[in-house]
């Protein structure tokens, strides 16, 4: 137990800075392969961790919402949530407090631009983890109700299609 937490911490340390905040020469050590990714298809030697490691995300009304269904102790708990494009730029990165619930919420309308957007998760104990990719819905904006100062920004689901709610 005491080796599994100086390796974390050792990787922790290696891929951000000393707070354990993954940046992007982290991510560039991660794409390289220097430090190793788990996900619900290669969860290594973590297979019995999957369940409580993999950030999910869904919508919610008009809100892109990413969870970690993991609990928090002193000495274990998710430190980051991302969410990075399909070319891997951080799109959102949140850095969680000690005693905040592993989430992420973010208004769609924020999310612009971006077609499709990864969800990652970062446990101090069990390491970096990726979620399945969650493709972004556009929204309609009207020019001329924009000119005349009207909200009426409102979310195409035909040209999204369906997508899964938490």
């Amino acid at each position: 137990m005491i080796a599994c937490m100086l390796a974390a911490i050792v990787t922790r340390l290696s891929m951000g800075n000393s707070l354990g905040i993954l940046n992007k020469e982290g991510l560039q050590k991660l794409e390289s392969g220097h430090q190793r990714v788990f996900s619900d298809s290669n969860p290594g030697e973590w297979r019995n961790k999957v369940g409580t490691h993999l950030p999910v995300a869904g919508f919610y009304e008009d809100t892109l919402e990413v969870v970690v269904p993991h609990g928090i102790k002193a000495d274990h708990m998710v430190t980051q949530i991302l969410l990075l494009d399909t070319d891997k730029n951080i799109v959102v990165n949140k850095v969680l407090g000690e005693d905040e619930d592993p989430y992420l919420g973010v208004p769609v309308s924020q999310l612009q631009g971006h077609k499709e957007l990864i969800p990652y998760a970062y446990c101090n104990i069990h390491g970096l983890w990726k979620g399945k990719p969650v493709k972004i819905p556009q929204m309609e904006i009207d020019p001329k109700a924009a000119i005349r100062g009207e909200d009426n920004t409102e979310l195409n689901t035909a040209k999204a299609g369906t997508h899964d709610e938490l």
